[in-house]
C-alpha cells in the first residue's frame, strides 16, 4: 500500500482527526467531572472563639482561643498570662509571655442534644494541658446562641465557660506617599487629599470677635 496514495492520506487524516476528538472530549470529561467534585465538596465551617480572662485558671491557663474547621484541623492555644482585672472588669496589667497554639483535631460527637436545640458537640483531641483533661466545644444551631467550651477534669471537676468572637487583628494604616498631608479614613484606607491639617497651615487667619 502506497502511503503517498491520495486515499491513504485521506483516511489517515480523518483517523488523526478522530483521535483528537476522543482525546480532547476525554479531557473535558475528566475535568468537568473534576470541577463537578470540586463543587459537591462542601466548605467546613470556620470557627475563631476565645474565652473571657479567667480569674480561676484551668491548670495554668487563664484565657483558651480555639480556631480551626469544624469536623478538621484546628488551634487551641492555652494563655497563662496573668493580669490585673479593674473594677469595670476590664484587664489592667499583664504580663506578656508568649504562648504557642497546639494543634489539634477538632472531632464531631455522634451524641444529639438532649434540649432539642440542635446543637453539636466537638471533641478537641490534641496534647492540651491539663494532659488528663478532656475539652469540648459546643456549636450553637444559631449564630446569636453562644458557644461554650466545656473541660472535664480528672477529679470530677467540669468546667463551663462561654466563648466569644476573636476580634480580627487592626489594620495597619496605609501611608500616602504622594500627598502632602495624610489623612485615613474610618475604614482604615488613606485619602490623599491635600488639605491641611491646620488653619496654620493653610494661611487662614481666624478674627474671634472680643479678642
Amino acid at each position: 500500500m502506497n502511503m503517498h496514495d491520495p486515499i491513504v492520506a485521506t483516511e489517515r487524516g480523518r483517523m488523526f482527526v478522530a483521535l483528537m476528538l476522543i482525546c480532547h472530549g476525554t479531557g473535558f470529561i475528566v475535568n468537568a467531572q473534576e470541577k463537578d467534585e470540586q463543587r459537591s465538596e462542601p466548605q467546613r465551617p470556620q470557627v475563631a472563639l476565645r474565652t473571657v480572662y479567667l480569674a480561676e485558671p484551668i491548670g495554668r491557663c487563664h484565657q483558651i482561643t480555639v480556631s480551626g474547621e469544624l469536623g478538621g484541623a484546628g488551634q487551641v492555644t492555652l494563655d497563662g498570662n496573668t493580669c490585673t482585672i479593674t473594677q469595670f472588669g476590664d484587664l489592667g496589667v499583664c504580663t506578656k509571655i508568649a504562648f504557642e497554639p497546639v494543634e489539634v483535631k477538632i472531632r464531631q460527637l455522634r451524641l444529639a442534644d438532649p434540649t432539642g436545640q440542635g446543637r453539636r458537640l466537638f471533641q478537641l483531641d490534641g496534647k492540651l494541658e491539663p494532659a488528663d483533661a478532656q475539652f469540648f466545644l459546643i456549636v450553637p444551631r444559631r449564630r446569636s446562641q453562644p458557644h461554650r467550651l466545656v473541660v472535664d477534669l480528672s477529679n470530677d471537676h467540669r468546667r463551663v465557660v462561654t466563648l466569644e468572637p476573636v476580634p480580627p487583628p487592626p489594620r495597619k494604616p496605609e501611608l500616602c506617599q504622594k500627598a502632602k498631608y495624610r489623612a485615613e479614613q474610618a475604614d482604615g484606607s488613606c485619602s490623599q487629599s491635600l488639605m491641611p491639617l491646620t488653619l496654620k497651615e493653610a494661611g487662614i487667619r481666624v478674627v474671634v470677635p472680643g479678642w
